[in-house]
């Protein structure tokens, strides 16, 4: 049996931090070192052929007949270069390929080789390729291709919408578990947790890990699909705008693909892959785990509606994603929403009670104060889906059952404001009552509402994670508008704390975009040197910044007076998760549709 438990914060396995609405947080020492461990995530692209990355690359340059004190001078000027770490201070390349100079170089044992160009301009240089061109020689399962990025500079936004959602796509290809294809596009990542499996030797590979850990949760895994599907079907003209698309439907799709995994009977669902107290005394490389990792399930005995209700919201969301490319495969995730959902409703219960005492401490999420709203949010999505009857009057029933009221926030654990929102747009709201609960809930939100102000203008709701609520309120503030729901004040409101998070405040918090961003976030992967080198709690401890650009990642963010230290011990303020980068992955779609329909405010 299983469970995930809880979002926004981790359980660390020595010291526990109670917060809001059920969720704790720990502090996780290792034997030896005593640090802190969190569970984080984070993205990045193609690091190593972002830049010529800090002391581990070696320019084999040719030159001949030139004086002794004009060699060392190139000489000293290269390794200056070189010591440069690939932390963000470098823009992503453009999309366009250029072909000024050809030059090889090393990155440790592994040799790229029909590199293109080392393009120097006006900005910093950086390097493209040809397709195919990188190989990592006895690392078959690494990137094999780089994709680069054609930016744009809009004068009349400060921030480029298409440049922060390529990166956050990247983000999740950063978070992968399992096999990876021969499409990755992040070369310090490769095949892992290849022993996945369940209780009965299922196959349970794949899918993201949930932070900067090693734990797959299918709670907030699967508020992320359904998170990243509902910005797609919104916002679909941003994402072919950008020239996403492909690479959006690549990205949901890897979520789904793990949860059919999940599912593997009408009444059985597993929930987490690993536990905290194995997991979180490891710093280290996904590919290098050799720890055990049980697996937690909940079935008829053990039943999960918080958890079984978020799933199949997902899979019924994420089946109108793919109505059009891949029907049948559609029609798959439409089947197991609808056996979902009848788990969820029928076999009800917290799946944190499903688990004995003694568990509880391995388990990552816990469920909130309620399920009803999962249940409503899995029933809305298949009368979306459907168009069946049913499934609105259970929706609409289940909310009925809840405590009235204003929700809290909009996250993986309270989901009323996206049901609230769903009703109003599905219904037409004859009665005006869902329209009065999302601009009570949005309202609440605004600079004169119930909730809290940083002197630099993030709404703050709670120092854990603070950016993930500020992000998730801006997402659906924006498809508020889009509905028509006081459409100049919520898309100011959206835009706001969304500039705040990409530098407005006077530095980026999404790792490798913009101003000064985050180059120590709390993420094992992108804090491990190029191979061969060793990866461990030395390497946690070490005051240099993360040898990888986790590109897309939104930390957690700064406390209520806009303190923030980039910090990688700090998971308060550095913790990166899936759930984080959802609600503002989404809303950056957001932005660039009304930015491409010059609508915005």
């Amino acid at each position: 049996m299983s469970i995930a438990l809880g979002g926004d914060n981790k359980v660390r396995p020595s010291k526990l931090t109670e917060v809001e609405d059920g969720k704790t947080g720990d502090q996780n020492a290792n034997t030896t070192n005593a640090k802190t461990q969190h569970g984080t995530e984070e993205i990045r692209n193609n690091r190593c052929c972002t830049k010529c990355i800090g002391g581990n690359c070696k320019f084999a340059i040719m030159f001949g007949g030139i004086a002794t004190s004009l060699s060392l001078i190139i000489i000293i000027i290269v390794v200056v270069i070189m010591s440069t770490k690939g932390n963000g201070e470098v823009p992503i390349p453009p999309r366009t390929t250029t072909t000024d100079v050809t030059m090889d170089y090393e990155i440790n044992a592994s040799t790229i080789t029909g590199i293109n160009a080392l393009a120097f301009t006006n900005t910093p240089y950086y390097v493209t390729t040809d397709t195919n061109a990188l190989t990592f020689i006895n690392t078959p399962h690494y990137a094999t291709t780089i994709e680069t990025t054609t930016l744009t500079d809009d004068s009349n936004n400060s921030y480029n919408y298409t440049d922060a959602l390529y990166k956050s796509i990247l983000f999740y290809e950063a978070q992968r578990s399992g096999t990876l294809p021969p499409t990755n596009r992040i070369p310090y990542r490769g095949d892992s947790a290849l022993d996945d499996m369940g209780l009965n030797g299922e196959d349970l590979t794949g899918g993201w890990y949930d932070a900067g850990d090693h734990i797959k949760s299918t709670f907030p895994m699967a508020f992320s699909v359904a998170v990243l599907s509902w910005g797609y079907l919104e916002f679909k003209d941003a994402y072919e705008e950008a020239d996403e698309t492909q690479n959006m439907l690549d990205c949901i799709r890897w979520g789904t693909d793990f949860i059919l995994k999940a599912h593997t009977a009408s009444n059985e669902l597993y929930v987490q892959i690993g536990t905290v107290s194995l997991d979180h005394t490891y710093w280290g490389r996904p590919e290098e785990m050799t720890m055990d990792r049980p697996a937690f399930r909940i079935n008829s005995t053990s039943p999960g509606s918080d958890v079984a209700g978020a799933t199949a919201a997902a899979l019924a969301a994420s089946s109108m994603v793919f109505a059009d490319t891949d029907p049948d495969y559609a029609a798959l995730l439409l089947n197991e929403s609808r056996e979902l959902f009848e788990f969820a409703d029928t076999e009800r219960g917290f799946y944190r009670d499903s688990f004995f005492d003694s568990e509880i401490g391995d388990l990552i999420y816990t469920s909130g104060s309620k399920y009803n709203d999962e249940i409503s949010w899995a029933a809305i999505w298949l009368y979306k889906a459907t168009g069946e009857e049913i499934y609105l009057n259970k929706s609409v029933t289940e909310l009925e059952n809840m405590a009235s009221g204003r929700p809290w926030s909009f996250a993986w654990a309270q989901v009323d404001a996206g049901v609230h929102l769903l009703l109003y747009n599905l219904t037409g709201d004859p009665s005006g009552d869902y329209l009065k609960k999302i601009t009570k809930f949005l309202d609440g939100w605004l600079p004169d509402g119930v909730v809290s102000y940083t002197p630099k203008g993030l709404v703050f709701r709670h120092f854990w994670g603070s950016l993930r609520y500020a992000a998730g309120t801006a997402f659906i503030a924006l498809i508020a508008a889009e509905n028509g729901i006081n459409a100049e004040t919520y898309r100011q409101f959206a835009k706001d704390q969304l500039h705040y998070i990409l530098g407005d405040s006077g530095r980026s918090y999404v790792c490798g975009f913009g101003n000064n961003p985050p180059v120590y976030p709390h993420h094992r992967s992108s804090s491990c040197p190029d191979l061969p080198a060793n990866c461990n709690w030395g390497t946690f401890n070490s005051l240099d910044p993360n040898p990888q650009v986790l590109y897309g990642a939104m930390v957690g963010g700064p406390y209520e007076e806009d303190d923030y230290e980039d910090d990688r011990e700090d998971y308060y303020k550095n913790e990166v998760t899936l759930d984080y980068n959802a609600g503002f992955h989404s809303a950056i779609a957001g932005m660039l549709h009304l930015e491409m329909t010059n609508q915005l405010p």
